[in-house]
C-alpha cells in the first residue's frame, strides 16, 4: 500500500511538473508528438533527430553485425547516412548513436554488445543477491539511460559508471569482512 501511494504521488508530481513547466512541456509533449523526419533544418527537434540517428546507426550496424567496425571507424558509415538528412552540418557531423547498445554494436558488433549485457547482468545478479535496492535502482536507471544516450563514450560517463558500480559491487564484501 505504501509503495502504491508513493508511485501514484510520483506520477502525479511528474505530470504536474511537465504540464506547468513550458520547457519540459515542449520536450515531452510537442517534440515527441512530431516524430516525422523533416526536410527543413528548422523542423528538427530532440526526438526526431534521435530517430534519424538511430536509423543511421542501425543501418550501419546491419553491414557489420558480428565484429563491428572497430574503435574510431564506427562514425564513418553513420556520416554517409547523415548526409541524407538536412540536419547534417547544422548539428555537426560527429554525432554518436545516442544509444550505448547501438554504439557498442558499431564498435564491436554482437560480441561487444553481449559482453556489455553480460557485465550488466552480472551486476544485476549481485544486486539481487545482496538485496541492494540502491544498486539495482542505479543499474536500472543506467540501462534505461543507455537506451537514449551513449553514456560510455565520454570519460565522465566511464568514470561515473565504473566508480559507482564498483562501489556497489564490493560494498557487501567490505561490510561482511568489516574492513
Amino acid at each position: 500500500p505504501q509503495t502504491v501511494v508513493g508511485i501514484i504521488t510520483l506520477g502525479i508530481t511528474l505530470f504536474l511538473v511537465v504540464s506547468v513547466n513550458p520547457v519540459l512541456k515542449k520536450r515531452f509533449v510537442a517534440d515527441v508528438s512530431s516524430i516525422e523526419l523533416p526536410i527543413e533544418v528548422s523542423g528538427w527537434n530532440g526526438a526526431n533527430i534521435r530517430i534519424a540517428i538511430w536509423k543511421c546507426s542501425t543501418d550501419a550496424f546491419k553491414n557489420s553485425v558480428i565484429f563491428g567496425y572497430g574503435i574510431g571507424d564506427q562514425g564513418v558509415n553513420r556520416e554517409k547516412c547523415y548526409q541524407a538528412y538536412s540536419f547534417y552540418g547544422v548539428f555537426g557531423t560527429d554525432l554518436n548513436s545516442h544509444n550505448q547498445f547501438l554504439e557498442y554494436g558499431l564498435i564491436g558488433g554482437l560480441v561487444l554488445i553481449l559482453l556489455f549485457i553480460f557485465q550488466i547482468g552480472y551486476s544485476i545478479k549481485v544486486a539481487l543477491n545482496s538485496r541492494s535496492i540502491l544498486h539495482l535502482s542505479f543499474l536500472i536507471l543506467f540501462v534505461v539511460t543507455c537506451c537514449g544516450e551513449s553514456l560510455l563514450e565520454q570519460h565522465k560517463g566511464i568514470i561515473f559508471f565504473s566508480y559507482f558500480n564498483s562501489l556497489f559491487l564490493f560494498m557487501p564484501r567490505v561490510i561482511e569482512n568489516k574492513l
